[in-house]
């Protein structure tokens, strides 16, 4: 039989976003929205399609004011321009927790959770030469976040690390934290009109990480602990319908850290409900 997924995510929100230009290039966005979000997940990676997933439904409100500037020359993988973007989010709501048969203990817990989450981003090019561009891009998250009935949960709501596109498409603990900054260099050269030969390298830095003890229970763990760093290269044409690239990442802490791939198109995702 085939196996089941050892994630799944379900969102939906609905809600109303005010957005308000200041110039050609500056905007600033109200939201508010009624979100139920449902995961799915295995605690354990020995499971089988007989087994039942533990389940975290949260439901609430949140409410968020944001504030950007962008001249960046592409939507993803640009070359020239900046960005800078800062965000508050308040997030209110109750969470109800049921364990699945793989469960150790067996749990059924409700919770109410309220924090702020704040975010910033900035991402310029020093050095912006026609056929050599160097790039710096830093992340900043600053949450409130208390934790859920289990670690798993926990780390899901936790807003992600993502500074490269890919990693959008994997679940990352290592990269999940409720404060953190995060760093990187782009380096392009562009080879031929529409060409680029692509490489970044970022470091992230947990200021507090949420760990898993080998006995199953979680919490906090030391400051400043928890480092990692991920690293690309790419070959990119940029065609008029988006880009087609080749690409090697290095994700350290995964199970297979180098990853190949070949695509057409931009990674995109729909805006997630309290992010």
């Amino acid at each position: 039989a085939e196996r089941p997924s050892f994630l799944v995510q379900n969102e939906i929100y609905t809600g109303l976003e005010f957005k308000h230009p200041i110039g050609n290039t500056t905007k600033s966005t109200f939201d508010s929205r009624y979100f139920l979000l449902e995961d799915r997940y295995y605690q354990s990676k020995n499971f089988n399609n007989a087994d039942t997933t533990d389940k975290t439904v949260f439901q609430g409100v949140t409410f968020s004011w944001a504030f950007s500037q962008n001249t960046l020359n592409r939507k993803q993988f640009a070359s020239s321009g900046h960005n800078a973007s800062f965000k508050i989010r308040y997030v209110y709501g109750k969470e109800h927790s049921v364990s699945g048969s793989t469960a150790i203990i067996p749990f059924d817990e409700q919770k109410y959770h309220s924090w702020l989450n704040l975010t910033g981003e900035f991402q310029t090019f020093p050095i912006d030469m026609k056929v050599f561009h160097l790039g710096i891009h830093g992340n900043a998250v600053f949450n409130t976040q208390s934790l859920f009935s289990n670690y798993t949960s926990s780390v899901l709501a936790m807003t992600a690390y993502t500074p490269l596109p890919d990693m959008q498409t994997y679940f990352m603990p290592e990269f999940r934290s409720p404060q953190y900054i995060g760093v990187g260099l782009n380096a392009i050269s562009s080879i031929y009109q529409n060409i680029d030969v692509r490489a970044d390298a970022y470091y992230y830095q947990p200021f507090r990480s949420i760990i898993l003890n080998e006995d199953g229970t979680f919490g906090y763990g030391k400051p400043f602990k928890g480092e990692s760093y991920v690293a690309s290269g790419s070959i990119i044409y940029h065609s008029p319908l988006g880009p087609v690239r080749a690409t090697f990442n290095y994700f350290p802490k995964q199970p297979q850290p180098l990853a190949f791939q070949i695509s057409f198109g931009y990674v995109l995702f729909n805006q997630r409900a309290i992010r």
